[in-house]
Formats: C-alpha cells, structure tokens, sequence
C-alpha cells in the first residue's frame, strides 16, 4: 500500500488554493496541478509500506495525536523548491502555525521509527501546501513572475484539529486518496 500521512484542509483553503492555482496556470508552463480535492498538508510520506505495518502506523499516529493539541496555521506567501531558473515544486507557504506542524511533523517520525516502521521520506520537513509541480521548462519565466506578482489573501487560515493517514492509488488520471484513519488532536 502507498501510504502518507497529513493534515485535511477546510473550504476555505481549499477555494483559496483553487483560486491561486487557477491565476499560476495562466503562465501556460509544465506543471501538473494537484486536483483541488486532493490538496492536503502532507507531514510524512511513507510511500509503500506492507499491510502488516499498518497497526504500528496508526499507533504512531494515534499517540501523535494524543501528545498534540489542535493548533491554528495561517497561509501567507507563494513558493517554489528548485533554483528561481528551475523550480520543482509549487507550494502555498505557512507562517503562523509553521513550528508547531514541524514538530507534530518530527513527532510523528519519530513515533514511526519506535514502532519499527521505516519510510522512504528523507527530505528535511518544510511547511506547505503543495499546489503543483513543475514537468518541463515551457512557461517557467512566466511562472515565477506570476509566483511573485500573486498575493495570498491576507488571513487565510486553517484550525489544524486532526491527522490522517492516507493511501494513495496511482492512476492514469492522478491519484486518488481514501482516508484510512483519523486521529483528532487534543482539543
């Protein structure tokens, strides 16, 4: 199964995304834009794991949970990994609420490797949304000018109450996700 774990978004971000996703592809680039229902806060991702890990998974992320309080994020700026010449990934950046998804984020690891359960995730966790990512070259100037030039509603927020453990089914028209646990945060 190909797993990763996240943190839901309400309407509003999800209109919000939509609405920036929609400006950013007017510079006609190479990007894959993530489905508008597919937008999550992705915190770990496990990618393919053996069915017989799924109880450590899920205890890791129930005590995760429980050691967590639910947390406000606030969105505030657009972004791109890779060099300005060649991004990689676009991404909807977060502000207030950043340390404490980072932390939710190490927690969970480290809940993950005590129950034995290994993942393919190496990358240093870095607070976002994704929006899209980049698959060639066409449109790239045009993007970042975009990147820069479009603003992020001023309060765009999210209450952050709940994690989730995801499994992602790859298919010819992007993947679809079924949420196979939720864990709410300490309230």
């Amino acid at each position: 199964m190909r797993l990763f774990i996240a943190a839901g978004i309400n309407d509003k971000v999800w209109a919000a995304a939509s609405g920036l996703i929609d400006e950013l592809s007017k510079a006609k680039g190479e990007v894959k834009w993530v489905e508008p229902g597919n937008l999550h806060l992705t915190l770990v991702f496990l990618g393919e794991v053996s069915a017989d890990h799924l109880t450590p998974i899920t205890n890791a992320l129930d005590s995760t949970a429980n050691g967590n309080g639910a947390f406000e994020i606030e969105f505030d700026r657009l972004g791109a990994f890779g060099a300005p010449s060649r991004p990689r990934v676009i991404w909807l950046g977060i502000g207030k609420g950043a340390k404490v998804l980072t932390t939710i984020a190490a927690d969970l690891r480290r809940s993950l490797e005590a129950n034995g359960v290994t993942f393919s995730d190496e990358h240093e966790f870095s607070a976002h949304l994704t929006l899209g990512r980049v698959r060639g070259p066409r449109g790239v100037k045009e993007l970042v000018e975009r990147l820069r030039a479009t603003p992020v509603s001023a309060g765009l927020s999210l209450r952050v109450e709940n994690l989730m453990l995801f499994q992602s089914r790859l298919a010819a028209d992007g993947p679809k996700y079924a949420v196979l646990r939720e864990s709410a945060l300490e309230m």
